[in-house]
């Protein structure tokens, strides 16, 4: 695939592209990537958009119809206002509890009923209302996307970044947050949830934070949550 700077969209699969912008974050540049779907409508879904600009608006109406955007997490709607504004036509869909409440929002239904139907499917990750984050599966790729669930920021830089990571409780290798490990509050439903996730079939992990999963997702994803089974 084609390398390109951040900001600008890149191939990820036939139909499926990410473009990623720096988020610093006390000391660490936690990073924001954004994903693409092309549905066989023409169609595109995107989730967890980054900042918009005039370029990237340009990029993604040559992919396709920018028709829905989501916000896979309580904690993904940062740059919501300003895309609205510029895509009237759009629709905008967030998960229950959402920080704040946006009259052009909807609400993703439970049950993974969704207005793109099963070409991205979706998992509702239970067991935790600070977050309810979702995760989807491009199937046609073999590819989970996620928000949250998957951290792989790699080796911290400055010492001030390897100070931060140890507070938020991130290693260097993909794995989950310490926040994210206390927003677990149902440990038995959010073992359910992880369950289907594993069950779905995929190799790639694009992660909303960090470098992407190339190959052995599924394994990958396992170890990460080895200490929820413990």
């Amino acid at each position: 695939m084609e390398s390109r700077k951040d900001g600008q969209l890149r191939e990820v699969a036939e139909n499926l592209w990410e473009v990623s912008q720096p988020l610093p974050v006390a000391g660490i540049n936690f990073g924001h990537r954004m994903t693409v779907a092309r549905l066989a409508s023409g169609e595109l879904v995107v989730h967890s958009p980054v900042a918009w600009n005039a370029e990237l608006e340009a990029e993604l109406r040559v992919l396709g119809d920018p028709r829905y955007f989501v916000a896979p997490s309580r904690f993904h709607d940062l740059f919501w206002a300003s895309w609205s504004e510029k895509m009237r036509g759009s629709r905008f869909y967030g998960v229950p509890g959402m920080r704040r409440r946006f009259s052009f929002m909807e609400t993703l239904a439970e049950g993974g009923k969704d207005p793109w139907g099963s070409e991205l499917e979706r998992v509702s990750l239970a067991g935790m209302p600070w977050a309810n984050e979702n995760v989807f599966l491009h199937s046609p790729s073999r590819t989970l996307i996620v928000a949250d669930m998957l951290f792989n920021l790699g080796e911290p830089g400055p010492a001030l970044s390897r100070i931060m990571m140890r507070v938020f409780g991130i290693s260097a290798h993909a794995g989950t947050s310490r926040f994210y490990r206390f927003a677990i509050r149902d440990r038995p439903a959010f073992w359910e949830s992880l369950r289907q996730v594993m069950d779905l079939e995929f190799d790639r992990i694009i992660v909303g934070h960090g470098e992407n999963v190339s190959r052995h997702g599924r394994e990958v994803l396992r170890e990460a949550y080895r200490w929820l089974r413990a």
